[in-house]
């Protein structure tokens, strides 16, 4: 795999913010939080405005791909390359994106309710 632990979590939390997942939101936040990251860095990830560039971008281009099915903007497609990333590593990004997609999908059809600390935003 491309993306390390923390890259993961920062795109899982984007798609689940973007498909309003309540239950992924609250659950990869509180893995974000085992990966190291605070509870403000798990929102601005969810958000996609984490001022750390990279993640900033993973968190851009995740958040793009769910919202618009994979039509992305030219430029945040660009800014994935600009910072070294390749086909390979696009292709990685996509299936981490399809797995959290899946998982959203299950929730909102099935409803399991949450068993984490419980994330609105």
């Amino acid at each position: 795999m491309t993306f390390s632990n923390k890259e993961i979590e920062a795109i899982k939390l984007a798609v689940s913010q973007a498909n309003n997942c309540i239950y992924c939101k609250s659950a990869h936040t509180a893995i974000a939080k085992m990966n190291g990251f605070s509870d403000a860095e798990a929102a601005e990830l969810r958000n996609a405005t984490i001022a750390d560039q990279k993640l900033k971008v993973l968190t851009a281009l995740a958040k793009q791909v769910a919202q618009k099915a994979g039509h992305v903007d030219d430029e945040i497609r660009e800014s994935f390359f600009e910072l070294g990333y390749d086909a390979k590593a696009l292709m990685d990004f996509i299936a981490v994106v399809i797995a959290i997609t899946f998982t959203n999908y299950a929730q909102a059809l099935t409803k399991v309710d949450v068993d984490f600390l419980l994330v609105e935003n």
